[in-house]
């Protein structure tokens, strides 16, 4: 059958024709209208005028201001273009057309109009309850890279239709999702055996650290709010955080429901391990697991990009890498004994292998990584200078700063493991690196590829 041109757009505005005839048979104008409004979209997702009062401006319609409602009325023939969020300058724009309008058919004066268009907009915008049950590590991870892509882009993330493609390898998530929990729920056995009813916070003596959960305690939203409440001061503030309530508490086995006092919740969680995991394609830098932490409903903080810990021997490779650099090979040989290092300040540092001990054997420097010998990774940084590892360090990937001191080839500087995946990734790849990715791919509906 041809294709006539015009009969589609006679048949679509005769269907428009036909649903206002039949509308105003039953409606009124001022009926009518007052649907419109209690559902029309205002953006954000945000529909009715009620609900864009509220988001908007923490008000009823009623309360609204002149300029409040001109603004709000003005959005409706483009709400992305005209939001008043995103763009505040073609959004005043637009609410001084209705106020012109309004002046025009006699709704205002003059004096109105020129006091009013002349105000800039002032928003209240009232703050969304959102639901993160069904969140993880990896939606917020790429929830924030997606808000400075968005922000320089001009996209909204959750209105505009787009399509986000990640690097994420669904089986390998799930097999690392499943070696955590089952790596650590082993771990977290043999924790609760080994310490039984002590306290595991220690100083460096090994003493138990005195007000450890007290101290601590008062960095919680909770403590805040009873401060603000009570006074700091007040015996209140204590009562109520020993005041037992019931909770859900996170354990290895699930969710478990049980009677804390928000005292005894920091003591109890302040025993869980914890741990995260990223596996990284070294030649393209798509990130194909990520594990940010044991679980996201119990425990926000992500322990891949936000958690930075000491690496202890796993900072050893970039010793050994700035060593191949300088004119060692991996047949160099070393002794393992005792070292002294003087450094800044006339300060001394003496590394001790892991057992305590020194066999005083000769081995290649390639036998050494492999047994981690610490005696001969600092006879090497002492010949190379520790300067040289940090900047290797630095070429591959790690971004935290490091500490300028012998002892940094034994992993003394705290490095998140996002970083630390990266460099070793470079090694990998034969010295180039390819930074982390977790998203590829960004469509819209309207164009292919975003960006």
């Amino acid at each position: 059958m041809q294709y006539i041109p015009i009969v589609k757009t006679v048949i679509y505005k005769s269907k428009e024709w036909i649903t206002a005839t039949k509308l105003e048979l039953f409606y009124s104008k001022q009926d009518i209208l007052e649907m419109y409004f209690n559902t029309v979209d205002f953006g954000n997702n945000w529909f009715g005028v009620k609900v864009a009062s509220q988001n908007y401006f923490s008000k009823q319609p009623l309360e609204l201001k002149l300029e409040e409602a001109a603004l709000l009325v003005g959005m409706l023939k483009a709400t992305s273009s005209y939001n008043p969020i995103r763009n505040k300058k073609r959004s005043t724009e637009r609410r001084n057309v209705v106020l012109g309008q309004m002046l025009k058919y006699d709704y205002i004066k003059q004096n109105t109009f020129d006091s009013v268009s002349a105000l800039p907009i002032k928003l209240t915008l009232k703050q969304k309850k959102r639901s993160d049950e069904h969140d993880s590590y990896i939606r917020v991870q790429a929830e924030n890279i997606l808000k400075k892509w968005c922000e320089k882009y001009g996209y909204n993330l959750y209105e505009d239709g787009l399509k986000i493609y990640c690097t994420i390898d669904s089986r390998l998530q799930k097999f690392a999702e499943d070696a955590t929990r089952d790596h650590m729920s082993k771990l977290q056995s043999q924790f609760y055996k080994q310490w039984g009813k002590q306290n595991p916070w220690r100083n460096e003596n090994g003493g138990e650290i005195a007000n450890f959960i007290e101290d601590n305690i008062k960095n919680t939203p909770i403590y805040a709010d009873l401060v603000r409440q009570y006074g700091e001061k007040s015996d209140s503030v204590w009562k109520m955080l020993r005041a037992p309530k019931q909770m859900k508490v996170f354990t290895w086995s699930g969710a478990k429901d049980t009677t804390f006092s928000s005292y005894d919740s920091l003591r109890y969680y302040a025993k869980i391990l914890r741990s995260g995991m990223m596996s990284l394609d070294p030649y393209t830098g798509y990130i194909k697991a990520y594990v940010g932490g044991i679980d996201h409903k119990f425990f926000k903080f992500d322990q891949v990009f936000q958690g930075k810990r000491q690496p202890g021997s796993t900072f050893k490779p970039f010793a050994y890498l700035a060593a191949m650099d300088c004119g060692f090979s991996p047949c160099s040989r070393m002794t393992d004994k005792p070292i002294k290092i003087k450094y800044e300040g006339g300060q001394e540092w003496e590394p001790h292998n892991a057992n305590e001990k020194f066999s005083y054997r000769n081995m290649t420097l390639r036998r050494a990584l492999g047994r981690s010998c610490n005696a001969i990774t600092a006879q090497l940084t002492d010949s190379i200078g520790w300067g040289e590892v940090i900047e290797y360090a630095h070429k591959c990937g790690i971004r935290s700063k490091l500490d300028s001191v012998p002892s940094i080839c034994l992993g003394c500087s705290d490095v998140s493991l996002f970083e630390l995946v990266n460099a070793y990734g470079t090694i990998l790849n034969q010295g180039i690196r390819v930074d982390p990715m977790l998203i590829v791919k960004i469509t819209d509906k309207k164009r292919e590829n975003a960006g």
